[in-house]
């Protein structure tokens, strides 16, 4: 079995993180697709809402998918996040699954930098989602191998759209805008309900 591997801030979950998850399951990309909240990313300052409100929303945006799981080993680990220390995790737990990354194509330029990002790539393919351009597999190739990174393989969601970012739900909360159409029914009611992301 395969297990999409998607990690993130999700801050707040949207409905852009919900098209990716059901876009990884009709490509037959994997069996199960398994969501890590971060709790500190190397390459973020910081989260607008803390852990229990973004693991909250992230359980109500996926309360009925039986094919999600929620994986929060990352948000009882101190100190910063690191992808290749959950797929490590991940592995032993259970060596006779396959691993699949998914990243956003906003990360293939950072993976390079990536800690132990060759370790990181013999756990695991990469699933690429674009933003915007239209990438092909044979343009993010080119683009890893140009920072020096050569993965075992690679998948793009070739003609994916989907211009929804959790910064663009933040700005439209605190500009006091409404994102009904941008975040699931639940998650909204839950930002309203605890005055999240207000400005």
């Amino acid at each position: 079995m395969t297990r999409a591997v998607f990690g993130g801030s999700f801050d707040p979950a949207h409905l852009g993180h919900v098209a990716m998850v059901d876009r990884l399951l009709a490509d037959g990309a994997a069996a199960e697709v398994v969501l890590v909240p971060a709790a500190h990313s190397p390459f973020k300052e910081g989260h607008a809402a803390g852990p229990e409100h973004r693991l909250a929303m992230l359980e109500l945006a996926f309360a009925s998918r039986t094919e999600v799981v929620i994986d929060t080993r990352e948000l009882s680990r101190p100190g910063p996040s690191y992808s290749v220390t959950t797929l490590e995790e991940m592995a032993a737990d259970h060596p006779e699954e396959k691993l699949l990354l998914v990243l956003g194509q906003d990360n293939l330029s950072g993976l390079p930098r990536w800690r132990k990002v060759d370790r990181l790539l013999a756990l695991a393919d990469l699933y690429v989602f674009p933003r915007g351009d239209d990438l092909t597999e044979a343009d993010a190739l080119r683009q890893l191998h140009a920072g020096g990174v050569h993965p075992r393989s690679v998948r793009v969601a070739e003609g994916f759209g989907a211009p929804v970012s959790s910064r663009r739900v933040r700005a439209m909360l605190a500009g006091h805008e409404g994102v009904a159409d941008l975040v699931p029914a639940a998650v909204a009611a839950y930002i309203a309900a605890h005055g999240l992301y207000v400005g």
